[in-house]
């Protein structure tokens, strides 16, 4: 009965930057996706109380119930992440209009934690949990700018850390026929031995 009904279709899929907040978070690695997930809850709960309408189901509307009864059968790929499930269900209450807003927000983050993935596989570092989390949380409570700056400060930690290895290296060159070439646009360097 519900399958011939206009409810089949995904609500994200219904505005295209919810459909392309919710298609992009699929890409990312689980421990990412969870680490969002956390994010949305704590962004529909601070600015739309989606807990508060989650316990009241008789507020929301049919089409909000049904929904959500759709997503109770967990035949999505994301539904077997379980915050991001509930982040998905927190979604699912808000009105089109604190949807769409969300989906920004989650566009937004995204781009910062695939920039801060590019500068660490620029800078061959492994890109950590701990980085993505703080990312997060900064731009949730302080917004973009400061999630910006926060970016910036571990791409310059990155550098120092080449350089500081830089160092390392020449220092063991010295006296010995070993010649260092460093590119400093990418931060990467070459050694060679000059007896060759």
């Amino acid at each position: 009965m519900l399958g011939n009904a206009p409810y089949t279709r995904r609500w994200y899929d219904k505005h295209p930057l919810t459909s392309s907040a919710m298609t992009i978070l699929q890409e990312f690695p689980k421990e990412i996706q969870t680490i969002i997930a956390h994010g949305v809850i704590e962004l529909t709960n601070s600015e739309f109380k989606a807990n508060e309408l989650l316990r009241s189901y008789k507020n929301l509307g049919r089409d909000k119930v049904v929904q959500l009864y759709l997503a109770q059968r967990k035949q999505r790929k994301m539904d077997d992440n379980p915050y991001l499930y509930r982040a998905m269900s927190h979604m699912t209450v808000l009105s089109r209009e604190s949807q769409v807003y969300t989906a920004q927000k989650i566009l937004e983050l995204m781009k910062l934690v695939i920039d801060y993935m590019k500068t660490c596989k620029q800078f061959e570092v492994e890109a950590q949990e701990d980085d993505v989390l703080n990312l997060t949380n900064t731009y949730l409570t302080e917004g973009g700018d400061e999630a910006r700056s926060f970016l910036m400060k571990l791409e310059s930690n990155f550098q120092q850390h080449i350089q500081d290895r830089m160092k390392k290296v020449m220092n063991r060159a010295q006296g010995n026929s070993l010649k260092v070439d460093l590119n400093k646009n990418s931060g990467e360097f070459r050694i060679r031995d000059t007896d060759l």
